[in-house]
């Protein structure tokens, strides 16, 4: 999978430099910048684990359910460290598998077959498979808020326990590019059940959620189990929001 220094890269890598410290927006897309261009002077030379770091953020997430909250940027930043995509767009504009482990399409591209990565589970120990991710595109498709983005899906069918196949109401070429963003990040089916849009978020994520205080903080843990081998570095990562930008 072709890696970039997105946010999932800074979360898993770049932020075990600041550990302990409180990393201010201006700072963090310095450092971003930094990494991009391939500046890497200031940076260690091999990965260091452990630590915590405490992110300043202009605002946060109003709910880690997908069909209920408005995920903005800062939004997609707390999701991420929780959550996981199907896909996601790597830095040449392709769209990569991430849990998904591949997907095709007929040749009219009315029909979109998504295998999953097996092995993958849940912080809550469940399994990722067809019927949650079926579980997770019904619901976003259903949803007042996220529907209208998929106004041409038809339905989502399970072919096998870690294959679904979506079926468009017309040709939809671009199709694959909405599952990187909000609609394709996958919550286990127990926080599904709680239809409230509070419900603690369950993902297959780098960190696990511990708290969240809303406009105060917001603080997950390392995933221990994570999929991505070796990843997260850091112990724990704390988002908090100050919406002042004089603050």
């Amino acid at each position: 999978m072709p890696e970039r220094y997105d946010r999932r890269t800074f979360l898993g890598r770049a932020l075990r430099t600041t550990a302990g410290g409180v990393l201010l927006p201006s700072a963090a897309a310095a450092f971003l910048d930094a990494c991009g261009s391939g500046s890497t002077s200031n940076l260690p030379s091999t990965p260091r684990r452990g630590g915590s770091v405490t992110f300043a953020t202009e605002a946060e997430i109003n709910s880690f359910d997908a069909r209920q909250g408005a995920w903005d940027s800062t939004g997609l930043q707390y999701a991420r460290t929780v959550f996981d995509p199907l896909f996601t767009q790597a830095a040449d504009g392709t769209v990569q598998p991430y849990l998904a482990q591949s997907i095709s399409h007929s040749a009219d591209y009315m029909q979109w077959t998504i295998k999953l990565r097996s092995g993958i589970t849940f912080h809550d120990g469940s399994p990722l498979d067809a019927t949650v991710v079926k579980a997770n595109l019904d619901g976003v498709a259903q949803s007042p808020l996220t529907g209208p983005a998929l106004f041409n899906l038809d339905k989502v069918t399970v072919v096998d326990p870690m294959t679904v196949m979506v079926t468009t109401k017309s040709p939809w070429v671009p199709f694959p590019i909405y599952l990187t963003g909000q609609l394709g990040h996958i919550a286990g089916l127990k926080q599904l059940a709680d239809t409230s849009g509070k419900a603690s978020p369950i993902g297959t994520g780098p960190f696990v959620f511990k708290e969240w205080l809303p406009g105060d903080h917001f603080t997950a843990t390392r995933n221990p189990s994570y999929w991505r081998q070796g990843l997260p570095y850091l112990d724990s990562i704390t988002y908090k929001p100050i919406p002042d930008p004089q603050s």
